[in-house]
């Protein structure tokens, strides 16, 4: 663009910000420039927002996760996923669940082991928790629940479940015996006594699982005194 076409669109801005000239076009053209620059400056406090905005934005991105888990109803006598957004361990979304049954779940409802609970709204309990952590700042939280040693006892989706099945068709009438045992002990909330019940399974006969669950009995009311 050949210099007077510059000098006059500078001088044309310039009017229009800041007013009429001297009629020197070289003293205009200056005035006008510094006049432009001044008017067309960034105030601080918008450069100041934008920098907080943009902070804000990463500290959300930070510390917003979804955390993600999976629940255990003794009363249902099955299991359900739930995952939510939450912000520092303030929900920020409702928690979407899906309920589901393991193998031993659908097994023990099939053959009539899980009775109707006598309480009108199914309690949860946890068994495990995740939310992930900030890469190379905060770990991957893990947090777990009582209802994690049933899990360990008889299995939530791996082979376990397979072996207390097979045990109990090649034995049914221990099965008849040990898992209405196991429902009650669950709706009491005593995960941890079904987790030391987990030997049963080298049990062949009724007589022998009733001698362990008489002893297990009795260790239980002695540790609660």
């Amino acid at each position: 663009m050949p210099a007077s076409l510059r000098a006059g669109a500078v001088a044309g801005r310039g009017r229009l910000l800041c007013g009429k000239g001297s009629g020197n076009e070289k003293d205009d053209v200056v005035r006008y420039r510094a006049c432009t620059h001044q008017h067309l400056k960034w105030p601080k406090w918008l450069t100041w927002g934008v920098a907080a905005l943009a902070a804000l934005v990463l500290v959300g991105w930070l510390l917003v996760g979804n955390t993600v888990g999976t629940e255990f109803s003794p009363d249902l006598f099955c299991h359900r996923s739930f995952d939510q957004l939450d912000f520092m361990g303030w929900k920020l979304t409702p928690r979407r669940t899906e309920k589901w049954r393991t193998p031993l779940d659908e097994y023990l409802h099939t053959h009539g082991f899980v009775p109707p609970s006598s309480v009108e709204q199914p309690r949860w309990h946890v068994i495990r928790s995740v939310r992930p952590g900030i890469p190379r700042l905060t770990a991957t939280t893990y947090s777990g629940g009582e209802a994690y040693w049933k899990c360990v006892a008889l299995g939530c989706r791996t082979e376990g479940n397979e072996l207390w099945i097979r045990w109990s068709e090649e034995r049914p009438d221990c099965a008849k015996r040990f898992w209405p045992h196991v429902v009650a002990l669950a709706r009491q909330g005593r995960y941890t006594d079904i987790y030391d019940l987990g030997g049963v399974l080298g049990v062949e006969s009724v007589s022998e699982l009733e001698e362990i669950l008489g002893e297990k009995t009795s260790e239980s009311k002695e540790s609660t005194r």
